[in-house]
């Protein structure tokens, strides 16, 4: 068997350097993302959807979108807010595409089909309002003397109904009282405030 003349080429894809990308991260971990990687490898993000939007990172040319992400919403069974794995909006879905590409040439490798695409994904992501209770904004508003919060101009309103229960929420917890003012113990609240929906729940399970 002859010799193989010359020196063969290395085709090998070279070291991955991996970092994790999400909100609760550390920012000085986030920055990572950010720096040069040395010669011969490859960055690879792996990332939640807050990459999603007015992030550029420097040399990124593939994107690999799952069609999915964790959202938080509220379950009114239990009085408790939850974590979710759903499909992603159209909206969204252009913009993790928009990752790629953003300095040179890039591609988006989407996992999921067109059809699931066009039948399934919604235009848009309900707004973060909407999808969770509201007492918190209320406790909030009615710390700054805002009395009518049904009147407040939001961006994005939340429906009336989920502001009537916030506020029935609140009495029965005695953090406003009859005629929907702050109380000592609403005042108080701001710093527990994830437990007011449990505390809630219970005692209307138990009367």
């Amino acid at each position: 068997m002859g010799k193989k003349s010359g020196v063969e080429e290395n085709t090998s894809p070279g070291t991955l350097h991996v970092l994790p990308l999400y909100a609760m991260l550390h920012a000085k971990d986030q920055l990572r993302v950010f720096e040069e990687v040395r010669e011969g490898e490859r960055l690879v993000v792996v990332a939640t959807n807050v990459a999603e939007t007015s992030l550029t990172i420097p040399g990124i040319k593939y994107v690999v979108d799952t069609g999915r992400e964790k959202v938080k919403s509220y379950n009114s069974s239990n009085g408790m807010e939850i974590y979710e794995v759903r499909w992603i909006s159209k909206a969204s879905a252009a913009q993790r595409a928009g990752r790629a590409g953003r300095t040179g040439p890039g591609y988006c490798y989407r996992l999921y089909s067109s059809a699931a695409y066009s039948n399934i994904f919604p235009d848009f992501s309900l707004a973060e309002i909407s999808k969770v209770p509201v007492d918190g904004v209320v406790l909030y508003m009615k710390s700054m003397n805002i009395d009518k919060v049904s009147n407040f101009p939001f961006p994005t309103p939340p429906e009336g109904a989920a502001l009537d229960e916030a506020e029935r929420c609140l009495k029965i917890l005695q953090a406003l009282d009859s005629n929907g003012r702050l109380t000592p113990l609403g005042n108080a609240m701001f710093g527990g405030f994830p437990m007011i929906r449990i505390l809630y729940y219970c005692m209307r399970k138990s009367s």
